[in-house]
């Protein structure tokens, strides 16, 4: 076979080098600019009838190539689809099954529906356990008890959505971006930021429950993805400040956070990659641009972010951060939003107070005094915020005596009962603020001269925070009930205290399996790793709990056997 079409006239330099060549005699210009020799021009008669036989047999082996790789790749979609396909009916066929459907069609599990689906849970001793406690409906079970492996992304997305965001029942009692994230997603398109980030944390939370490691390449195959997507957005700078981009980057900030507890213990000096990415990206669209209620939830859940990790590190919060707390109306500042300001003034007032402990200089005990009177007016305000919630909020607390479980882990004769797992969760947060508070005026007066009242003063904060850290531990058996080993979501036999007279709440045996470990271990981590007083033998009842917490949900790093010491 001979070519017939115009070949290049250009030298073998120029041509090797992919470059034009101006096929000047005797030299062409690009050899002459480097000094290099020309090797000249072939005859044009020569490269024109030129044996092509070699290249075009290898175009034709490359052309084969390809169709036979598309045909591979469409029937690995098809098998694919089909084996969904088969997936979907046997849970289908589970689900009417086990809610008493009828043979007819009925509704798929999927993300689109995973509100309205009714509970495939149809265990008698599950079903029995909970009448007695006053439920009428059955609750809802893992999807991944049925699932074959590898997890399928849909199984892994229902699994989340379904225990991981609930609806909002009391305005009052709402925070962060969960809540907001399935109206966001459902209008997401297939490969967007918050589209892959949404499935990189629905992966992760689900091969944590399965007992799999949290960053398997599957999961982590969603997280770089992610991770392209929203570089690449920010590149094109294409829609890169609107609210779902930062919802994208706070589900990736969430990964993380989850990934690196699963992994080892929460390091207080980890890098917020994400958290500072967000950041920059309110402060490039501009604090004032959040103009609607959801937009100005997600400023303020950021805000709060920001101010835990300050409260860990020990630093002042940003100064702008400082006034977004100002475009949020007097109607917008539900309990914990108020709580978070509260916080962000005790953050910077801690990196005063280790900054002038730190540092000597002439007028050292004067401000040491002053940074006192802060402490005590924070402490105030915090006292004053615990009052102004509802009443229904506080927690009930019942002692041995009025029927507690006996399986219960109780570290005293009592324990304390909430309404939700949220509300439990915000009054450890409230308790760890106490506790940082105290803490300042510890440091504080002990660098001040002797004094009874100062000596007083001392002792009084001591006792604060031993009865602050008892308060923390009586909420243990909320969190966990009687479980010391992994199980399954919705199990009605899992014993959890509650108030005499107070109906059992249906999401807690949901929520508690899912996300009451996570929640309890950063109060119990911060009585663990400050060094404050406690009485003896609390610590290492402490680490047990957390040993016991690390079990259940298996996250990694922790010691699951008894404590030593």
């Amino acid at each position: 076979m001979v070519y017939t079409g115009q070949p290049s006239r250009g030298c073998s330099t120029c041509r090797k080098r992919h470059i034009k060549c101006d096929e000047a005699l005797p030299e062409c210009g690009a050899c002459t600019r480097v000094k290099q020799t020309c090797p000249g021009y072939k005859n044009y008669f020569d490269l024109a009838w030129r044996d092509q036989t070699t290249v075009a047999k290898k175009s034709v082996e490359r052309g084969k190539a390809k169709r036979k790789a598309a045909r591979e790749r469409k029937e690995a979609v098809a098998k694919a689809k089909a084996k969904a396909a088969r997936q979907q009916a046997a849970e289908a066929r589970y689900i009417r099954s086990s809610s008493g459907a009828s043979d007819s069609p009925g509704q798929v599990f999927t993300p689109e529906n995973y509100r309205s689906q009714p509970s495939p849970m149809s265990s008698r001793s599950q079903s029995t356990s909970l009448a007695k406690q006053g439920f009428n409906t059955p609750l809802y079970q893992d999807p991944y008890d049925t699932l074959l492996r590898p997890i399928p992304q849909e199984q892994a997305l229902c699994f989340f959505f379904n225990n991981y965001i609930f609806p909002i029942r009391d305005p009052l009692a709402r925070r962060g971006f969960l809540e907001y994230l399935a109206p966001f997603y459902m209008s997401s398109t297939p490969g967007s930021p918050l589209n892959t980030s949404t499935m990189a944390v629905a992966t992760c939370m689900m091969s944590s429950r399965m007992g799999k490691p949290p960053d398997a390449p599957f999961t982590r195959s969603f997280y770089t993805r992610a991770v392209s997507s929203l570089s690449q957005m920010i590149l094109q700078q294409r829609d890169c400040t609107s609210d779902d981009f930062i919802i994208a980057v706070m589900l990736l900030q969430l990964y993380e956070a989850t990934t690196g507890q699963l992994r080892k213990r929460t390091s207080t000096n980890q890098p917020h990659p994400h958290l500072d990415g967000a950041l920059a990206l309110i402060r490039h669209r501009g604090p004032e641009n959040f103009t609607n209620s959801i937009s100005r939830s997600i400023l303020l859940y950021v805000r709060g972010q920001l101010v835990e990790n300050s409260l860990r590190n020990a630093v002042s919060v940003p100064i702008d951060v400082q006034g977004w707390g100002n475009i949020v109306s007097e109607n917008e500042q539900i309990p914990v939003f108020r709580l978070d300001g509260i916080n962000l003034e005790l953050a910077n007032l801690q990196a005063s107070a280790l900054s002038a402990i730190r540092y000597q200089h002439p007028h050292r005990s004067n401000q040491l005094m002053e940074l006192n009177r802060e402490a005590i007016d924070i402490e105030r305000q915090l006292f004053k915020w615990s009052q102004s919630i509802p009443a229904i909020w506080d927690p009930i607390r019942i002692y041995r005596h009025q029927g507690v479980a006996p399986g219960l882990q109780l570290y005293q004769d009592h324990c304390d009962t909430y309404q939700t797992l949220f509300l439990s969760t915000l009054w450890n947060r409230l308790r760890s603020s106490y506790i940082d508070v105290k803490n300042i005026m510890l440091l504080c007066l002990a660098e001040l001269p002797p004094a009874l009242t100062n000596l007083a003063t001392q002792n009084a904060c001591r006792e604060s925070i031993q009865q602050i850290a008892d308060d923390i531990c009586a909420g243990v058996p909320f969190f966990l009930g009687d479980r010391i080993k992994p199980g399954r979501t919705g199990d009605g036999d899992v014993q959890y205290p509650w108030a005499p007279g107070r109906t059992p709440v249906k999401d807690h045996y949901q929520t508690g399996p899912t996300m009451g470990g996570w929640a309890l271990l950063i109060p119990l981590g911060t009585l663990m790793e400050k060094d404050i007083p406690l009485r003896e033998g609390q610590r290492k009842w402490i680490a047990g709990q957390m040993a016991r917490t690390a079990k259940i949900y298996n996250i990694a790093g922790f010691p699951t056997g008894p404590p030593k010491g």
